[in-house]
């Protein structure tokens, strides 16, 4: 569903509300998606384009994103994780989410505001979404990378099994950083079998909790 709007709407159907529709200089919409939506805007102020991706709060999934990837490193000087695990998770699932729906909304302005695909305002725009989805693999990455650090102090394993699980790992960190991530879980079963895979999945779905039903970001 497309609608044309000249100002916020307060109550919207899935699909896409436009607020503005000038290539040249405002492109605004509200693309919803069951209970979340994003708001999609580019500017030209002062003779400078400015794009956002906010979320449904009015949170921006942009400066979200900027700080994640300014971020040096995902964790201080003595190892431990800058941003705590429940943090990360949560910036995981605001990210994936945010990256779904920008993606379905910008094809929909596209195909919906003449001009749309030629404006500077629009490929700015577009480009955040990049931004968003860069962010998000290195969320993930720091998640993969802690969660293999607490399966190898909890999960008893030889030295050989170590070494083979963080194989799997390692592989699926390539596949997450090409943005073609895969299941690792039926490798660690085999690694593991029945008993300890269940010790794994037990100790996982803790770790994760109360986001583990939102986004599957480690294996």
């Amino acid at each position: 569903m497309i609608v044309l709007a000249a100002g916020c709407s307060s109550s919207t159907p899935d699909g896409l509300v436009i607020t503005s529709a000038d290539p040249s200089t405002w492109i605004e919409g509200r693309y919803s998606d069951g209970e979340h939506a994003v708001v999609l805007r580019s500017r030209l102020e002062r003779g400078a384009i400015t794009s956002d991706i906010f979320d449904g709060r009015g949170h921006s999934v942009t400066q979200l994103a900027s700080s994640t990837l300014e971020r040096k490193s995902m964790r201080t000087a003595d190892g431990k994780l800058a941003v705590p695990v429940p943090a990360l998770v949560a910036n995981a699932v605001e990210l994936h989410t945010a990256l779904r729906l920008s993606e379905q909304g910008l094809r929909r302005l596209r195909e919906s505001i003449p001009n749309a695909a030629t404006s500077p305002l629009f490929t700015h725009l577009s480009q955040q979404t990049t931004l968003v989805a860069n962010a998000l693999t290195q969320t993930r990455l720091a998640l993969l990378q802690e969660w293999g650090s607490d399966a190898r102090r909890h999960i008893q394993m030889t030295p050989d099994e170590h070494a083979k699980f963080f194989d799997i790992l390692k592989r699926e960190a390539s596949a997450i950083a090409t943005k073609s991530p895969t299941s690792a879980a039926p490798e660690i079963a085999v690694l593991l079998g029945p008993a300890r895979y269940a010790e794994y999945k037990t100790r996982r779905t803790a770790w994760l909790a109360p986001a583990s039903s939102a986004l599957d970001v480690v294996p």
